[in-house]
């Protein structure tokens, strides 16, 4: 599964806004919120109603603000500010919108669609006594059915104001967080009560283990109680080494507690490990809230998830993970029971094995879901030559549901990309922005390769806008003219050729044998120093360069320069994050050569206005 999407009917709504005439009904569109809460109370886009009983105001809304968090924008923080009139009404929103945990629901849109019909949404049902999961698929229906112009969410409250105005009335907000972003701020439960364990807490108490890592402890005892491989499940593997000093001053807390009788540590004989898949199944929903059912409110599922699967992604660290056919386990000459086949690892996150002791040293180290899964997912990426960039991401089908996604893998069929009207008679955009943002280092490589030779490999030049360097600014350079080659010359380039042809050869059996031995080393004891002499040996493998060369000529000589894309449209919902575009008067250069992939979507509403705020990042095509 890849991060790039195609727009979707969303790219249908936006062209036909382009098309609308000025005597269409959206001409005289207006916007319109509710905030609902789970007692049945609920407030409207600035209020013109009168509590007759006081003769004030009913509490109205002001404005919205909805950001689209995380490293793809899957997680939604929403901030509504609103106005009470009164201490009584102040009183009554309180129980309703000022209450940490209490669920929330927010619906606003346009009052009209693109094709001039009234905007069509039972608002009071979906809002009222609607789960997580049923709120959000009767979301995506409204949004469908209303072209766009009609969007809610539902969430936990998380944070709220409210302060005092000089005629006293009161400006409050109510914050709140879609259920993926609470998934993940789930505490790990760490409690510093308990006997058993040494503790640097200042209070002298011991800390007992989290329930995570409890779990992890239960998990690793069954294994090597049972001492055999199961498929798809966990495996043990024998790593025969001792603790140099570096590590016996950095003494963990698993390594502490092993000392004090506890558990078991990585100098075990038998290191167990778990695949990612096992993780998610059975261990992390051990921390997630229960409902009355004691079913877990959210789960974490990755098991459709493709990570790349490229020939320099490869284990070196055997201390984090595994990845059978692809691990530096499989290279050792030391017999290593246990291994599941080679060619069991189809490029699924689910395959991948971690060790256990590993994962329960970062769950020691986390107080929340969040920290625990991103230094896990770092120290895979880290142990797999850094060729992953893995990202927790909510599903687009169940926000109580997550995943893990891998930004690396791209799909091998290209989606086209849509074209949005951002400039002429036609824009359906405001404020459309183009900046360059040229890091650091690429700013030497520009002006060196403004020199490049007309007849060379000097970057492609646009027909429109001269972005990256053109060939109407190159600066001659001086080509003599080739003469034939003489006998003597002949010989000598023959001598060349072939003494090059034998150093390469010398010089691949010596990387061959570097990374043997850096090996062997490894498995006498894995610290800094072997770990980085083994990722060193495996980048200067025959194999290795010769992927990464593979790769770059695939891309070719020319290098785009980063060009950064953002607009505003009237309100919209249904652009997905990951949205292939592109727009009328990008420089052609950027329409040839790359497209642009939506990475940040936002939602400001107020009394007269909805606008989305759009930004995206550029990617090459492949």
């Amino acid at each position: 599964m890849s991060i790039v999407k195609e727009i979707g009917p969303a790219g249908d709504w936006i062209t036909n806004r382009a098309a609308v005439g000025k005597a269409s009904s959206w001409t005289t569109r207006k916007t319109w919120a509710v905030l609902y809460g789970t007692d049945g109370s609920k407030i409207g886009l600035e209020s013109n109603a009168v509590d007759t009983q006081f003769n004030t105001p009913e509490p109205g809304i002001d404005s919205i603000s909805v950001k689209f968090k995380g490293s793809l924008g899957s997680l939604r923080e929403v901030s509504v500010n609103y106005t009470c009139w009164t201490n009584d009404q102040l009183k009554s929103m309180s129980k309703s919108y000022m209450q940490l945990g209490r669920s929330v629901a927010l619906l606003f849109g346009w009052s009209v669609t693109d094709e001039g019909d009234r905007t069509n949404v039972s608002s009071d049902g979906i809002a009222k006594g609607s789960t997580f999961t049923a709120f959000h698929t009767d979301i995506k229906k409204v949004v469908k059915k209303n072209r766009g112009c009609v969007t809610g969410y539902k969430g936990q409250v998380d944070n709220f104001t409210f302060a005092l105005n000089d005629n006293g009335s009161y400006t409050c907000t109510c914050h709140f967080i879609t259920p993926g972003e609470a998934a993940l701020d789930v505490n790990m439960d760490l409690s510093t009560d308990g006997d058993g364990v040494k503790s640097d807490q200042p209070d002298g108490k011991a800390k007992k283990p989290t329930n995570l890592v409890k779990k992890l402890l239960t998990t690793k005892s069954a294994i090597i109680r049972v001492n055999k491989p199961s498929k798809n499940r966990y495996f043990n593997v024998v790593l025969e080494r001792e603790r140099n000093k570096q590590e016996q001053d950095a003494e963990s807390w698993y390594e502490t507690a092993k000392r004090l009788g506890g558990i078991n540590s990585l100098q075990d004989t038998d290191t167990p490990y778990i695949t990612w898949g096992y993780l998610e199944k059975f261990i992390i929903p051990s921390i997630f809230p229960t409902d009355k059912n004691d079913a877990s409110i959210y789960t974490i599922d990755s098991t459709d998830i493709e990570v790349i699967n490229h020939p320099t992604v490869h284990a070196l660290d055997p201390s984090v993970a595994h990845i059978p056919g692809k691990s530096v386990m499989d290279d050792t000459t030391e017999a290593i029971t246990g291994l599941p086949p080679a060619s069991d690892w189809t490029g699924k996150l689910t395959e991948i094995y971690i060790n256990l002791n590993f994962l329960i040293d970062k769950a020691q180290q986390s107080k929340k879901l969040q920290d625990f899964l991103n230094s896990v997912l770092d120290g895979i990426t880290s142990a797999c030559n850094n060729q992953f960039d893995f990202s927790v991401q909510v599903s687009d089908e169940d926000p109580s549901k997550l995943r893990v996604v891998d930004s690396s893998y791209v799909q091998s069929d290209r989606i086209l990309p849509h074209v949005i009207e951002m400039y002429g008679d036609k824009s359906v955009c405001k404020n459309v922005s183009l900046d360059t943002q040229v890091p650091q280092g690429m700013k030497a490589e520009i002006i060196y390769g403004s020199n490049a030779d007309a007849g060379g490999t000097s970057n492609y030049e646009s027909a429109e806008f001269s972005f990256q360097p053109g060939q109407d600014e190159l600066t001659p350079s001086n080509n003599d003219l080739k003469q034939p080659l003489t006998k003597t010359e002949q010989a000598e380039a023959d001598k060349a050729l072939k003494d090059a042809e034998q150093q390469l050869q010398d010089k691949n059996v010596k990387a061959e044998e570097l990374y043997a031995t850096a090996v062997a080393d490894l498995f006498g004891g894995i610290d800094k120093t072997t770990l980085d002499s083994v990722k060193g040996a495996f980048n200067s493998l025959p194999k290795t360069t010769q992927a990464v060369k593979d790769e770059k000529d695939k891309k070719g000589e020319n290098v785009l320069i980063p060009l950064n894309l953002s607009f505003d449209l009237d309100g919209i919902d249904g652009i997905p994050y990951g949205a292939m575009i592109q727009g009328n008067f990008i420089p052609g250069v950027y329409k040839e050569f790359a497209d642009f992939m939506v990475k940040g979507i936002s939602h400001d509403v107020s009394a007269d206005e909805w606008k989305t705020s759009i930004e995206t990042i550029m990617r090459r095509k492949s």
